[in-house]
């Protein structure tokens, strides 16, 4: 070009100045022969953290429901959805008449067994004895083996007398330890702190065994989120993870990361325990896990173009020309690419009116 054509342009386009956000580049004004100006910027490699990120859903850490092993009428309801209990307090009660009458029952069945278990001791104490005066007496010539055969047939049968009722003995004891057990169980106590968050039956209501009364959630909350298999490999969990919503930032620590996927999103859930209150339980938030920092060239994602292969065009020698790119991590609204070197001049705005090999003038560097 002429150099007084490029002086007039000169005097004429004043220098445009545009930033974009994490790239660390000079921009510059482009102008095309046809007079259509374009927008540059220089590309840089340069160090910056590497997020992946991703939408996540606020539960409960933890949700118990509580139920009564036996069946009953429920006496009394003590709670109700919203309520803050601690560990210890008293959910719900059953009625016990029932139960009480049948731990008394199983009561009285131990202590006839304990008894028949004392008689069957001495008998067996007393039949021992003779076995062992007859067998002395047999010795000696004293007594016939028919009359020794005999004494010793009634040791036996008082042997086994008192095994048949120690063994009543744990069976009866047995049912009255579960009757026991049902009569305390007519009693639901919290087993942490936690939240109500909901009531299955009412004051009066008759229910089965394990029916669900109380459900619980507890006070920490976590954000569940589905990692892409091409992503899990690089959170771990010590990975730092920064929680949004609606410009309200949270942060978090990784509790579990589960190494199985889901079966039907194909995706692996990872939960992080949030570190403030504050956030409904279902709110949807976004996550961005800190994966470490990285060196690489960043630009605008607008800047790449896609013919079936992704491509920029780079300014060379005065003329624009296309460059084969590969998309290597994603940061909001820039693009971390490969195939083009540091310090190359990238367009970055109206580079959709230019083709292969146009020639261009640049203007004085911002």
């Amino acid at each position: 070009m002429k150099l007084n054509k490029m002086l007039l342009i000169f005097g004429m386009i004043g220098i445009v100045t545009v930033g974009f956000s994490g790239c660390q580049a000079s921009a510059k004004t482009l102008i095309v022969d046809d007079g259509i100006p374009v927008e540059v910027m220089t590309a840089e490699e340069i160090s910056r953290q590497i997020a992946l990120q991703y939408k996540g859903t606020i539960v409960p850490e933890d949700q118990l429901t509580y139920a009564f092993k036996s069946g009953g009428r429920i006496e009394a309801l003590n709670v109700k959805p919203g309520d803050v209990i601690k560990k210890g307090d008293l959910l719900a009660t059953l009625e016990k008449t029932d139960l009480s009458l049948q731990l008394s029952a199983a009561s009285a069945q131990l202590t006839s067994a304990q008894r028949d278990v004392e008689k069957a001791e001495e008998s067996f104490i007393f039949n021992n004895d003779q076995l062992n005066k007859m067998q002395e007496l047999y010795k000696s010539g004293a007594i016939s083996k028919n009359q020794l055969d005999q004494v010793k047939l009634k040791f036996d049968i008082s042997e086994s007398a008192l095994e048949q009722t120690r063994q009543g003995v744990k069976a009866a004891q047995a049912g009255f330890e579960i009757n026991n057990r049902l009569l305390s169980d007519t009693e639901l106590v919290a087993k942490s702190d936690g939240i109500v968050l909901r009531t299955s039956a009412e004051e009066g209501q008759l229910l089965g065994a394990q029916a669900p009364v109380v459900t619980i959630q507890s006070e920490t909350q976590v954000v569940q989120v589905g990692v892409s298999e091409s992503d899990i490999d690089c959170i771990t969990m010590d990975t730092s993870v920064r929680i949004d919503k609606n410009g309200q930032v949270y942060s978090g620590n990784i509790v579990e990361i589960n190494n199985a996927p889901d079966m039907v999103t194909r995706t692996y859930l990872v939960k992080t325990r949030l570190n403030e209150e504050g956030l409904r339980v279902g709110a949807i938030t976004d996550v961005s896990f800190q994966t470490g920092n990285e060196k690489g060239i960043w630009l605008p994602t607008q800047a790449v173009l896609s013919d079936g292969e992704k491509f920029v065009y780079i300014i060379e020698d005065g003329r624009a020309f296309k460059k084969i790119v590969s998309i290597e991590a994603v940061d909001g609204f820039e693009l971390q690419i490969s195939g083009v070197e540091s310090g190359a001049e990238v367009v970055v705005s109206g580079m959709k009116k230019l083709s292969e090999g146009v020639e261009v003038l640049v203007a004085n560097e911002l």
